[in-house]
């Protein structure tokens, strides 16, 4: 392999260096004129090979001169005599030189067959077995390769010798110049010649002239610097071609001029050409090439060039590529407003185009969960995450107080604040691997199946399919946990799973969190925050944001501790008081949910009757209903508020139902392929009236989407993480509302009965209830648990971990927990680094909206029975709000959201929205001991245990003191 690649590249060396001479030296020394009477156009490499190209006895060239040049074939007459002896310079050959005598075209010239198969340097001449090798009029000696021959080569040339095992030869930057020199150079050695460049007609124009060298010639009119360009290119070829042996990336971009007088955009084209055709380029070779290995030639006319075997390219080759042509560019910069929008500008064409890549890249993973697909996927998260901070480094590199253009301000605020860039290449790529080792965790994580004392009973009694499962230890959390968490009634069971799921989830990690959390908040620090939390906070829009969200969950905490009271009520009655006590707060494995954090799985537990609720999926069961009907009832939701209807592209591209072709995540979600005309939905789709919600839903992101994608790269997105849910669950609220499903035909309930206080009324509210408000109080104490360990440090944070889930939920572990665990890593959103306040914003934003929705399409009536559907006033405020994209702060579209009434969050519209749950709730309640729960000694030791293996001595001293505080107010208590 390394033997072709040094003749390639020695090709492509000879046919770049064509030396100038001038009249008076036109055959240098070293030159045969008899042999190379059109110099310089002929074959340097024989001329500096001394190896015979042909071997025959009667056509046998010596290239050296000190020799008697050998006798001349006789269908040629005899070349001028020259001297041998060597000469300085060919000045003799000055003069004119008798034209060589024209070769007598033969029949036939089977009389000197050629061998078969590759050209070598020895081949014996062979007898004439019969067959037509050559053609009349074809000279052996000029095409020794025919068909692959240069007809317009001179009688008695040096013939070219063919390239062993290559065959196909693909070439960007072919249609003029050093390209085409190549391309014809590679042509004489018996290649198939694909010619790519940006200039169709120069393309075509070296085809043409391929072919009439009797060359196979293909010419493509193809952008490198454009992935799907050279992507589609690629498949073009290998469908319609074939294997490609060689690949010459000869594109290349040369700018002369003073770095202050060239533009951004011509130096933007610079990079685009220069630097990312290789990359391209070289990610989509393996389409086009062999599996043997080829060679990869990556030339390139401007800054650095790369030759490499395509399997011997490494990551540093592209970063070393960067640093050369980008980086250069980027550290020279001018901070100025002109120099600022210019950079805005490029970097919104830019971001776009990266982003269309990666998406593409994790949407075919998302659907077909290949390693390609997956290795594909994580090439061009790297590229994305390289583009970001180089990004990052020229938006920092303005100095902000020197713009007074707000907007510009703003958007490279958006650039430099988010993100850890600042953290430097190396932390920066350790931060990313930390990560990536606690993700990997997560998701390889397998624990045992659950085997009891009383085995056959427990599986008579449990709602999963454990039994089905082997002795050996393969479930995982999906499908397996989770079903089971949600379905089995068996308290053992239960906490079986959960303890084992922390087990092997958080532990193993732990170590890993903590130097997580050390570089988080050097990042932070670099990017002007106290810590990482601050930095997470800073999105939001608010400085005092943790206050905020302090005020808004004690004005909710009153309704949550009702739910609480009746939800233990039922949990009382199902396990019994010595698993939950009646007055306490509730174990975490007995809510439905692998977390705690949505409470509607035990509805069947806590309710005090049979459901009032009809079956709704049975309803849409019998109408009919299909995954494609759902969808396009959700689209005409949106059509008759006035919303657009989805583009074609939408129907074509998404996937709305489980197929065969599928092996992907099914889990529902909303794309942005960043072009602003490619949106899809990924959801397999059952008949249910869950995906039917789920289908407003994510189309309600969808039509987020399009409405902000007039918007610059930057502010198509929410102004903070938790909008786009808020639109989406509004819309939700009112699909999923009773009133809407009998507009629909599906809950045959008159209006009347529903506006009433009925126990439809009730249980659909209380069903939401226990979605929404446990998941509000989970949100809260993750987050604050999150900013805490960002603020203090990781010393005893699985002790506050279970305090603040005591006061915020009123859960507690359903077993002892201490220092060694790691119980908040059981979360993926806490080791994958996502936010997740956002879930407690985005809940009390969307009864914000929607009341503001009802509001607009003059509903009357209790707030829970509203349905905007059909309102033009509602479609109005939510294309308003949807097209300021996150080109306003998050207090200003709240303003204009509300109609100038207020700029900030609010819990009023929740608090009305429950308020006939609120009062039922506290019927239901009233013999209740506690309205909330009570805390103990012995719920506290639960995660302050005081004798734990590796506890911190100063913690355990702690918890002792206050426990012989407890026990001496309670002996003087006793003593009065």
């Amino acid at each position: 392999m390394f033997s072709k690649m040094i003749a390639v590249l020695a090709l492509a060396t000879v046919a770049i260096a064509a030396p100038q001479h001038q009249e008076a030296a036109r055959f240098p020394a070293g030159v045969n004129p008899a042999a190379c009477p059109s110099y310089p156009n002929c074959d340097n490499a024989a001329l500096h090979n001394p190896q015979p190209q042909n071997n025959h006895a009667a056509n046998h060239w010596n290239p050296n001169w000190n020799a008697q040049p050998a006798a001349q074939p006789s269908w040629n007459a005899p070349q001028p005599s020259w001297n041998p002896a060597p000469q300085p310079s060919w000045n003799q050959w000055n003069a004119p030189q008798p034209a060589a005598p024209a070769w007598n075209a033969q029949p036939s010239w089977n009389s000197y067959p050629a061998v078969s198969g590759p050209s070598h340097n020895h081949l014996a001449a062979a007898p004439a077995t019969g067959g037509d090798k050559y053609p009349a009029g074809v000279n052996p000696q000029t095409c020794p390769n025919y068909p692959f021959c240069d007809n317009s080569a001179p009688a008695g040339a040096p013939q070219v010798a063919p390239l062993p095992g290559y065959t196909e030869l693909l070439i960007t930057g072919g249609g003029n110049g050093l390209g085409r020199a190549l391309a014809l150079e590679f042509a004489t050695r018996g290649c198939t010649v694909i010619v790519v460049d940006i200039d169709r007609a120069a393309a075509e124009q070296t085809c043409t002239e391929l072919r009439r060298k009797q060359v196979a010639a293909y010419a493509y009119r193809v952008d490198v610097s454009s992935y799907e360009q050279v992507e589609a290119m690629a498949f073009d070829v290998q469908k319609t071609i074939g294997p490609v042996d060689i690949l010459v990336n000869n594109a290349g971009l040369v700018h002369f001029n003073f770095l202050e007088d060239t533009s951004t955009d011509i130096a933007n084209r610079v990079i685009d050409i220069n630097v990312k055709s290789h990359i391209w380029v070289k990610s989509l070779a393996t389409i086009v090439y062999q599996d043997i290995g080829p060679v990869d030639i990556l030339v390139n006319n401007a800054g650095l060039i790369h030759f490499t075997f395509l399997q011997d390219s490494s990551e540093q080759d592209v970063n070393r590529l960067i640093d050369v042509n980008v980086k250069s560019y980027i550290w020279t910069t001018n901070d100025n407003l002109g120099e600022a929008i210019q950079f805005l500008r490029d970097f919104d064409r830019e971001a776009a185009e990266m982003c269309n890549r990666v998406t593409n890249s994790e949407w075919k993973y998302a659907i077909n969960s290949t390693e390609f697909n997956k290795r594909r996927m994580r090439e061009q998260q790297n590229l994305a995450s390289k583009f970001e901070c180089l990004s990052w480094r020229r938006a920092a590199s303005f100095d902000s107080s020197t713009i007074v253009d707000t907007g510009i301000r703003r958007q490279l605020g958006r650039i430099v604040e988010p993100g850890r860039c600042g953290l430097g290449d190396d932390k920066y790529a350790e931060i990313t691997h930390v990560i990536s080792l606690m993700k990997e965790n997560y998701n390889n994580a397998k624990v045992c199946p659950y085997h009891g004392p009383h085995t056959t009973a427990i599986t008579a009694q449990s709602a999963n399919y454990v039994t089905g499962y082997a002795t050996y230890c393969d479930l995982k959390l999906e499908p397996d946990l989770v079903q089971i968490m949600e379905t089995s009634k068996v308290e053992p069971e239960l906490r079986h799973y959960w303890t084992a799921w922390r087990e092997k989830s958080g532990p193993p990690v732990k170590n890993t969190f903590m130097r997580y959390i050390d570089l988080a908040n050097q990042a932070a620090e670099r990017h002007g925050f106290n810590d990482a939390g601050d930095q997470m906070r800073s999105v939001y829009d608010d400085s005092d944001f943790f206050f905020t969200v302090n005020d808004l969950w004690t004005k909710v905490q009153p309704l949550y501790k009702q739910l609480v009271t009746f939800a233990r009520k039922g949990l009382v009655r199902q396990y019994g008081e010595h698993v939950v006590r009646r007055d306490g707060p509730i174990p975490a494995h007995l809510l439905g949910n692998m977390w705690g954090q949505n409470w509607r799985n035990i509805l069947d537990i806590i309710r005090t009757g049979p459901p009032e609720m009809p079956d709704i999926t049975g309803e849409m069961v019998r109408q009919g209903y299909t995954p494609l009907k759902m969808f396009q009832t959700a689209e005409e939701f949106f059509t008759s508020i006035g919303l657009p209807p989805m583009a074609p592209e939408f129907w074509r591209n998404s996937l709305l139902q489980k197929s065969n072709e599928v092996t992907g995540n099914c889990a529902a979600s909303a794309w942005d392929f960043c072009n602003k005309v490619d949106f899809r939905i990924k959801q397999c789709t059952q008949v249910t009236l869950d995906d039917f919600i789920n289908a407003h839903h994510e189309m309600t992101h969808v039509q987020y989407y399009m409405q902000y994608s007039s918007q610059p790269f930057l502010y198509r997105e929410g102004p903070n993480p938790a909008f786009h849910e808020a639109m989406a669950n509004a819309i939700s609220l009112c699909v999923g509302g009773p009133a809407h499903l009998q507009k629909l035909g599906l809950l045959n309930t008159p209006v009347s009965v529903l506006n009433g206080n009925t126990m439809i009324n009730i249980e659909y509210l209380l069903n939401l209830a226990l979605d929404k408000l446990p998941f509000m109080a989970f949100s809260l104490a993750l987050e604050k648990w999150r900013w805490y360990v960002f603020e203090k440090g990781p010393v005893g944070m699985n002790a506050r971990w279970w305090e603040l889930r005591l006061r915020y939920q009123g859960i507690i572990p359903p077993l002892v927990r201490g220092y060694e665990h790691f119980d908040a890593g059981a979360k993926y959103h806490v080791i994958s680094d996502q936010d997740y306040i956002k879930y407690f914003v985005a809940t009390v934003l969307q009864f914000q909206i929607y009341s503001e929705l009802c509001l607009a399409s003059h509903h009357v009536g209790p707030l829970h029975t509203c349905n905007f559907y059909r309102s033009r006033e509602a479609g109005r405020i939510i294309s308003d709000v949807m097209q300021q994209g996150a080109s306003l702060t998050s207090s200003q579209l709240i303003k204009l959201l509300t109609r100038g009434k207020t700029s900030r969050l609010s819990v009023e519209p929740l608090l009305d929205f429950f308020r006939p749950l609120e009062a039922w709730l506290e019927l239901q309640n009233r013999d209740e001991p506690v309205i909330g729960w009570s805390s103990r000694m012995e719920d506290v030791a639960l995660y302050q245990p005081l004798e734990r293996n590796g506890r911190n001595a100063a913690e355990t001293g702690a918890v002792l003191c206050w426990m012989v505080q407890i026990l001496m107010c309670t002996c003087i208590y006793a003593f009065y």
